[in-house]
């Protein structure tokens, strides 16, 4: 099958393209037009640039991530995978929580106190804010919360998150994810490099995954185009912000290649991809010998 397109910048998460692998290039009215100049029925068309951006592949995509993994991830020496997770901080919020669970076979997150991640029910859970958590109408579980630095004014959040989190009689299963704002976005309170590296100490030291919400300190907001630049801390998963891109859309995910899915080395989570790997390649199958071609070629 033709290469459409460099996937290998692109998390493995990312199938409705890859079940369709076709590389848009233009989109007028109800019809869309490849590389090739092959022309579509978008049967979406009220939304038809949103899902083509986000599920599927277009020219103007590829040369974004070309660009991106140039200019930014490349002379940061960072290896990432992206994921385009959808129009709100909170899509990306949500990919993310999702991502660690799958990944690690976890479900508990840890959330600090006083942080914003977002209002959707995953986003919320993590949120801190009980007036917001209030306007939800249902329980919010799945979320163990710790302090973040300076909440207790005590000068020991730290030591104090490592007991609460990974010393035997805490009363808690090891979470899949600890997710953290380097700066906050409510009180902007800011944490320090000692207190950030802290945190990924603990976290490794649980096979937890770091997520950094970078969705309102991120894109050159803390002075270096990811706030954790100068903290020495090196995220497993990245949120992006809106300002990513000039319409207010494609809030972006990136998480590191080793974390990326079809790289797990959990024997059962192996398994579960392997299944949906075969399912995957019998869908192209099906594309590639034209049995579902009148349904969506014009």
């Amino acid at each position: 099958m033709k290469a459409y397109f460099p996937i290998n910048y692109e998390s493995s998460l990312r199938c409705d393209c890859r079940t369709f692998p076709t590389e848009f290039l233009q989109a007028v009215g109800s019809k869309m037009y490849d590389t090739e100049g092959r022309r579509y029925i978008d049967f979406l068309s009220v939304i038809g640039v949103l899902i083509s951006l986000l599920d599927l592949h277009t020219k103007a995509q590829m040369r974004f991530l070309i660009r991106f993994n140039e200019v930014i991830l490349k002379l940061l020496a960072m290896s990432y995978k992206t994921l385009f997770a959808g129009p709100t901080g909170a899509n990306a919020i949500e990919a993310a929580i999702k991502f660690a669970r799958k990944i690690t076979g976890r479900t508990k997150i840890v959330a600090c106190a006083s942080a914003f991640h977002g209002v959707t029910l995953g986003s919320l859970a993590l949120t801190a804010s009980c007036e917001h958590r209030r306007a939800a109408g249902t329980s919010l579980h799945e979320v163990i919360r710790m302090s973040f630095e300076g909440f207790l004014m005590s000068g020991n959040e730290l030591e104090n998150n490592k007991r609460m989190l990974s010393f035997p009689g805490n009363g808690e299963e090891p979470p899949a994810a600890i997710i953290v704002e380097t700066v906050q976005g409510n009180g902007l309170t800011c944490a320090s490099r000692s207190w950030l590296q802290g945190i990924q100490k603990i976290a490794h030291s649980m096979k937890t995954l770091l997520i950094v919400d970078d969705i309102m300190a991120g894109c050159g907001r803390a002075s270096t185009y990811f706030s954790f630049e100068k903290h020495g801390i090196d995220p497993d998963i990245i949120c992006l912000p809106k300002s990513f891109s000039e319409l207010g859309l494609s809030i972006i995910v990136l998480s590191r290649s080793d974390c990326d899915i079809r790289n797990i080395q959990s024997p059962i989570l192996k398994e579960a991809m392997g299944i949906l790997t075969e399912s995957i390649d019998t869908t192209l199958d099906s594309l590639t010998t034209g049995r579902t071609d009148v349904a969506i070629h014009a």
